[in-house]
């Protein structure tokens, strides 16, 4: 409010002879860091313009179509109207906190003393405050004082509007936030008059104009506000808020801006993950190492497990994250769900996908060649022998007598004998001057 602002940070109460006011002032963005945000010396010219924020505004702000509106939305007082936005309440080079602030015009009514309407700032309803921090490209960490983005910091936390529908505009006393909001500037002279209701009041800031599809940041711009007034006897004001510079793509701690400057991608998918994601049970947060484990890739969305990275070690045992080899194979390996190795008895193979040990088939040295129940004289011609087979479906149906199409797993192929070591020699199969001999197997 324009008769009780001073240039300066925080609260002070000014003495006079016959009276004293309450003063509440704003911090102020120097030139430097506001050019930082697209401000320009025009912008400061950008005065009456029409309300038009798009999307910006959030909670019930919203009317139907979704377009932000100053107007029709009842402030503190029945004819104060408001707007929910999230406003820059602290500001630097790097980076700026956008807290949620009730923007409300304020009227003559109130105070008899002043010009023209002036602007107001409030808390959304029952005093709630909601604050984030976005940071410019390259840097992120605590206040985005990190200058190496190499998200060490992730803040997962969805930035969009709809994770802010549920605000509300203050309809009664509220918390004042003026002394909280970091200006680019604020004007009320005779050169911005924009009604006949005197002089109006305008005050610049930084505000989020608008959301992102991962809902990992958003776009920022300068802003101006202007307080309107209608009316004579019954009167109404209302803030008249547009940009007055371009949107600028800024990320949440832990993300940057993609390639095409179009959204924010994650930097280090597996620190957002350990640090807003939950464990599993049996998976202690505390004996994840990074070094020679990796989380699991279809962990998103649901509790949080862990593997060895490399594929041909698992965990000893239920507890000990350690990693050690394992014989991964037909006989054993990681078991999927809790990453301990498997191993199977003789004569059963081990099923990866449910990680247990399932009974094996058992083929003879003469199956193995010609197919169960066939034997060389039996066989018929030598291309349909199944050692001639080149794929382990087509010999894997060989064996087992199938003609069907059917894919079979291979991998339950465990016969009597070492399949390993299984050799053929010429005499043990019928050969023609026009057939090969398929490889040894």
């Amino acid at each position: 409010m324009l008769h009780n602002k001073i240039n300066t940070c925080g609260g002070l109460v000014i003495f006079f002879v016959v009276f004293f006011i309450n003063s509440v002032g704003h911090c102020y963005v120097s030139d430097s860091i506001k050019a930082g945000y697209n401000w320009t010396s025009s912008s400061s010219n950008n005065h009456c313009k029409s309300h038009g924020i798009d999307d910006a505004c959030v909670g019930n702000s919203a009317v139907s179509g979704g377009v932000c509106t100053g107007w029709g939305n009842r402030g503190t007082y029945s004819d104060e109207r408001a707007t929910l936005l999230f406003i820059a309440h602290q500001v630097n080079a790097n980076g700026a906190k956008f807290c949620l602030t009730q923007v409300q015009g304020a009227n003559k009514n109130k105070n008899k003393g002043v010009a023209g309407p002036w602007l107001t700032y409030y808390a959304a309803a029952g005093n709630q405050t909601k604050c984030f921090w976005l940071c410019k490209a390259g840097y992120g960490g605590p206040e985005c004082n990190d200058p190496v983005a190499d998200g060490a910091v992730c803040n997962a936390e969805e930035i969009s509007r709809n994770a802010f529908s549920g605000y509300k505009l203050a309809t009664s006393s509220t918390m004042n936030l003026e002394s909280t909001d970091w200006m680019f500037g604020r004007w009320q002279n005779p050169g911005t008059k924009c009604n006949a209701h005197g002089e109006n009041e305008h005050e610049a800031f930084l505000a989020v104009s608008g959301w992102l599809p991962s809902g990992h940041g958003a776009k920022v711009a300068p802003m101006m506000a202007w307080a309107d007034r209608s009316g004579w006897d019954d009167m109404e004001s209302a803030p008249i808020i547009h940009r007055v510079g371009d949107q600028l793509l800024m990320c949440s701690p832990g993300y940057k801006p993609n390639p095409s400057n179009t959204d924010c991608e994650v930097v280090n998918a597996t620190t957002c993950m350990l640090q807003n994601g939950t464990f599993c049970d049996g998976f202690s947060r505390d004996k994840f190492d990074e070094t020679i484990h990796t989380i699991d890739s279809t962990s998103a969305g649901k509790c949080l497990r862990y593997f060895c990275k490399d594929s041909n070690k698992a965990f000893p045992s239920s507890g000990d994250t350690s990693c050690e080899d394992c014989a991964v194979g037909v006989r054993g390996g990681p078991n999927p769900n809790n990453g301990v190795c498997v191993l199977c008895d003789l004569g059963q193979y081990f099923d990866s996908t449910s990680g247990q040990c399932k009974s094996a088939l058992g083929f003879s040295r003469t199956d193995l060649q010609y197919g169960v129940g066939k034997t060389n004289s039996k066989s018929g011609k030598v291309s349909d022998q199944c050692w001639t087979k080149t794929t382990p479906e087509e010999y894997a149906n060989c064996v087992k007598g199938i003609t069907t199409s059917t894919s079979i797993d291979s991998s339950n192929l465990v016969q009597k004998y070492n399949f390993n070591t299984l050799k053929l020699k010429p005499t043990d199969v019928q050969t023609t001057s026009k057939t090969k001999l398929a490889p040894k197997l």
